[in-house]
């Protein structure tokens, strides 16, 4: 939706969306002027996406206010997902803060792509999050250079006994999120995309083994972005030790970039996943590989579908 569109088409989607028993709505708003987007009257969403990617301008204030009421007001919201500039965490769970007498949210998948996630926020927010499943955190926003205070984040995690099942950050501050993954077991699926050099995968994965070897089912290290050697291929010896310590795990995936080389030398992808096999026996169990995208994997994983 843009502000090219005449406002009769937007009056007729959301007075339509009204009468309609609907429970998901996704909403992608390019080049916004001033919509009436009113979305504030659609109580019965169970998931709801907003993706608002120009950089160039912010949602109208009025569309961020029916957002926080519908946030507030929407009993069978189990799913969120944010993607706005120019937005705060504080802004979206406004109302359901100025007024503690609203019952706890459903709310278990929630997550933020470039909205600004402070730690007071985030603290907030979380009083009224205590089914929380899934957290997902990307190109935070905040106006610390574009950087978070990451330990406090995951220490206030913590602290509000939130145990989570899956995680999906770009920021690893280790000692904070170690922290966090050492307080609680039941981690299945982790999510990391390095951008800047805090630790290593081998760190990583020793935090997680503790408490999670046995649930953990899904991870995925997206270093395409990344610009440090540790977390490129080739693993060292003791990531690749780390990773055996996972006895269920049934997706692994590894996201490099355009180009996979060591040295002076490329790396062909099949080799990539030869060598994992050889390394890791469990690798031998798994239904899914993911990446790096190869034909020639089939012959080392039967199973292997490139997804």
């Amino acid at each position: 939706m843009g502000d090219l569109d005449p406002q009769w088409i937007h009056d007729q989607i959301f007075e339509s969306s009204q009468i309609l028993p609907l429970k998901e709505l996704v909403v992608r708003v390019i080049n916004c002027g001033n919509p009436s987007l009113r979305i504030g009257s659609l109580f019965n969403l169970r998931k709801l996406c907003i993706d608002h990617s120009s950089s160039g301008s912010s949602l109208p204030q009025s569309f961020i206010d029916q957002l926080a009421i519908l946030i507030s007001q929407c009993p069978n919201l189990t799913h969120l997902e944010v993607s706005c500039r120019h937005t705060s965490i504080e802004g979206l769970f406004r109302v359901i803060n100025a007024d503690n007498t609203n019952p706890p949210l459903s709310i278990e998948h929630l997550s933020f792509k470039n909205v600004e996630v402070t730690a007071l926020g985030l603290e907030l927010a979380l009083r009224h999050l205590k089914t929380l499943k899934y957290f997902g955190l990307l190109e935070n926003r905040t106006g610390f250079g574009g950087l978070y205070d990451n330990i406090s984040i995951w220490a206030i995690l913590r602290r509000e006994k939130i145990v989570l099942s899956t995680i999906f950050t770009d920021w690893l501050e280790l000692e904070g999120l170690g922290l966090y993954l050492q307080a609680f077991p039941g981690l299945e699926n982790l999510h990391v995309r390095p951008l800047i050099p805090h630790g290593h995968i081998s760190s990583l994965l020793q935090f997680v083994s503790p408490q999670h070897s046995i649930s953990l089912v899904e991870l995925n290290i997206d270093s395409t972005l990344s610009f440090v050697d540790y977390w490129k291929w080739p693993f060292d010896e003791a990531s690749i030790r780390a990773l055996s310590s996972f006895p269920n795990l049934q997706i692994f995936g590894v996201t490099f970039g355009h180009q996979l080389s060591y040295g002076q030398d490329s790396i062909a992808p099949e080799s990539i996943v030869s060598g994992l096999y050889f390394y890791i026996p469990s690798f031998s169990g798994p239904r899914y590989l993911r990446k790096p995208y190869s034909n020639s994997a089939l012959r080392t994983f039967p199973n292997y579908n490139g997804s």
